[in-house]
């Protein structure tokens, strides 16, 4: 991710898949060579626990975005966090019911009632307040309550109009102010310019186009900062207020975000064109420092956005990762071992652990494990290990397992196969998780640590000043964590563990550090 790397993939594998040589062709159980057609006698169902159909769950914020219906159960009343066509599951309020039924259902949505039916609860978690009901007497058609939904929020969006913007703070709408007339001003005058030179002509066309783009970009980075600066300083400000943020949001997306799409980095970073925000290409654009974009003003920006603090310091925080590997591989080797295992969850481009092999003689066979919901970064980074060991002699064995992390913790056999490892690590998937989710990931990463072992947990530290771009920008939300929530994710750890947590030398991003003995 811009921060984190790893993320969310838009492909999920129910049973772990095998990437590589001896794994791509078992993924849909086809010859993928094009000379043989697909037919039915070589295509795949599912395997492990997707073989027991039942029928999809939609998320409540997939269906609904941030108009989440409510439910009824009874007299009850809660949240909507799942629904399909044999039934729902929600979060209650308030209150508590019994397994059972029947009892009648009802969803929601602006005021009317969406869906109704009669209904069993099949399950209740007092702990969490969440509640699932199976559906008896009727099935909700999902496509028409999204089209429902989005009819609804329409007509409230008409009814209200622009005057949603009335709502946002004169000192935010200052800064967009700001950032807009910035962002213009220079749009204009570069292509004005740009479009200048190359109509005229000459042999030094390229030599003025780029002296433009230095002088130019010297002067955008002192005025960027400065506007950069006090959009921050309101957005801090409306972060305390949430009742402002919808409308302090749709007006920086109205007015900011399109003046920013020319550059590769911020177009990459706000559409998500993979499904889901930091995925492997545009952690490359951090990573490749190559100015990118079809004009002066789109390169400028581009690099600009290199610069963010939460993008720049990835670099930081690579070097931080490259120096943990190193001593890793370094302990394993003093210790008489004839392999180093290191696996990482939500690898990314896994670029970490490329720059170890080109950089570094690695004195001993390397097993790496990349763990990715996202197969094409998986490709990308098994391409580029495998090139760099045979670049740097390393012995260097790398799996590549498909799969959400949800799955790979339920799956005993690859959880069996993983187990061992010298050193696990995460630098950006935690990014993502709520606080009881991470701590029970940790918990279930804990025993595939081998003794002497280490595992790693990265997140972006708690802090101010670099919230207006994910957040306002580019609709991009992380959980940020402070030193004492980093500590806590390894709360329900047994004793006997050693925990520690660490900053990079940016100090921007947190590790949780867990040592077996």
């Amino acid at each position: 991710m811009w921060w984190g790397g790893g993320g969310r993939g838009r492909r999920r594998g129910g049973r772990a898949r095998l990437f590589g040589p001896a794994g791509r062709d078992r993924i849909r159980g086809a010859d993928l060579s094009g000379s043989q057609p697909v037919t039915y006698e070589n295509l795949s169902g599912g395997a492990g626990r997707s073989v027991y159909y039942r029928p999809q769950r939609y998320r409540a914020e997939a269906l609904f975005g941030s108009a989440r219906p409510k439910v009824r159960v009874g007299e009850l009343e809660g949240e909507l966090v799942d629904l399909s066509v044999g039934g729902l599951a929600l979060r209650l309020r308030n209150g508590t019911v019994r397994s059972g039924g029947p009892l009648p259902v009802e969803v929601w949505l602006h005021d009317e009632i969406a869906f109704s039916a009669d209904a069993e609860v099949v399950r209740v978690d007092r702990a969490k307040g969440r509640v699932a009901v199976r559906f008896i007497d009727a099935m909700p058609q999902i496509a028409l309550l999204r089209a429902l939904a989005a009819e609804r929020k329409a007509r409230a969006a008409i009814q209200q109009g622009s005057a949603i913007y009335d709502q946002v703070p004169p000192l935010y709408h200052a800064a967009i102010y700001d950032a807009v007339r910035f962002l213009s001003h220079w749009q204009a005058f570069l292509k004005h310019t740009e479009d200048e030179i190359q109509r005229l002509g000459g042999g030094e066309r390229q030599s003025r186009v780029q002296e433009l783009e230095s002088r130019a970009e010297e002067r955008m980075r002192v005025e960027w900062r400065a506007v950069h600066s006090r959009a921050n300083e309101a957005a801090e400000a409306i972060l305390k207020r949430p009742e402002f943020m919808h409308s302090a949001k749709r007006l920086t997306e109205l007015l900011v975000t399109p003046l920013l799409l020319p550059a590769p980095i911020w177009r990459q970073a706000f559409v998500k064109p993979l499904g889901y925000p930091g995925d492997f290409q545009f952690m490359n654009c951090i990573y490749d420092a190559s100015r990118t974009g079809d004009s002066v003003y789109a390169r400028i920006m581009h690099q600009l956005g290199r610069e963010e603090v939460l993008a720049a310091t990835v670099l930081d925080r690579c070097q931080f990762l490259m120096k943990q590997i190193r001593h890793a591989i370094q302990q394993s080797v003093s210790r008489g071992a004839s392999e180093v295992r290191i696996c990482s969850i939500g690898a990314g481009p896994a670029r970490e652990l490329e720059e170890v092999l080109l950089n570094v003689g690695v004195p001993a066979r390397v097993a790496v494990w990349l763990v990715d919901q996202d197969e094409n970064a998986l490709g990308f980074a098994y391409e580029r290990l495998q090139r760099a060991a045979r670049s740097s002699g390393a012995n260097v064995q790398v799996n590549c397992r498909f799969i959400s992390f949800r799955e790979m913790v339920r799956d005993s056999a690859l959880m069996s196969e993983m187990a061992g490892q010298d050193l696990i690590y995460s630098a950006g998937l935690f990014d993502y998780l709520r606080q009881e989710v991470a701590q029970k990931l940790v918990t279930d990463l804990v025993p595939l640590v081998g003794p002497q072992g280490r595992l790693l947990i990265g997140n972006a530290a708690l802090a101010e000043g670099v919230r207006w771009v994910p957040e306002f920008v580019l609709d991009w939300q992380l959980r940020y964590r402070t030193v004492a929530e980093m500590e806590d994710l390894g709360s329900r750890l047994p004793r006997g563990l050693k925990r520690e947590v660490l900053r990079d030398d940016s100090g921007v991003w947190l590790f949780l550090s867990i040592e077996r003995a």
